[in-house]
């Protein structure tokens, strides 16, 4: 689970029927991406939907629960046995991490990216500087959808990564002195 699904999560075991504007507001993230990490974790089953917000689904521990040596028998893991198939979770956990890393990694770099590009802004052209600022969201919002796996989130951080591209190619730079 990605560091923002967690931080999601975590909200909504202390804050019950949450609104996803409730959740960016706390987190510090757009609502965008909160609606897209709760799509994903109603997805897994983790939360729910009601008319008053999102709730953690009663059952539920998301930390992680073990399944039953019943519900992963031969048939139900591929002719696997449970050891090995606990073998494999705990390499494929590892390798998550390593990329839940790298991408907290490049996103704090966007971070000082965009850090750098606000002050930057006295001397430079506004508007170019808030277009640079639009496409880094971007980038941030593509490594979140990344990190939880979401393909569809992903496709649309990327559509919308090329038309800000488009956007800073059509914008003229303006030298200052």
């Amino acid at each position: 689970m990605s560091s923002i699904a967690e931080k999601v999560v975590e909200y909504l075991r202390w804050h019950h029927s949450a609104k996803p504007s409730e959740i960016a507001g706390y987190l510090g993230v757009s609502v965008r991406l909160v609606r897209a990490v709760l799509a994903r974790l109603r997805e897994r089953g983790i939360v729910a939907k009601t008319d008053r917000g999102y709730v953690l689904k009663a059952a539920v521990d998301a930390v992680g629960v073990e399944p039953s040596r019943e519900v992963i028998g031969s048939s139900a893991a591929g002719g696997m046995g449970y050891d090995e198939l606990r073998l494999r979770i705990t390499e494929l956990s590892s390798r998550l991490s390593v990329i839940e890393r790298r991408v907290g990694e490049v996103e704090g770099a966007v971070d000082e990216l965009r850090a750098t590009a606000g002050k930057a802004q006295i001397s430079a052209d506004p508007e170019l500087v808030a277009a640079l600022l639009d496409a880094l969201d971007i980038v941030k919002m593509a490594l979140q959808a990344i990190a939880m796996g979401d393909r569809e989130s992903l496709d649309s951080a990327l559509r919308d990564l090329e038309d800000a591209t488009e956007r800073l190619r059509e914008k003229p730079v303006r030298k200052t002195r």
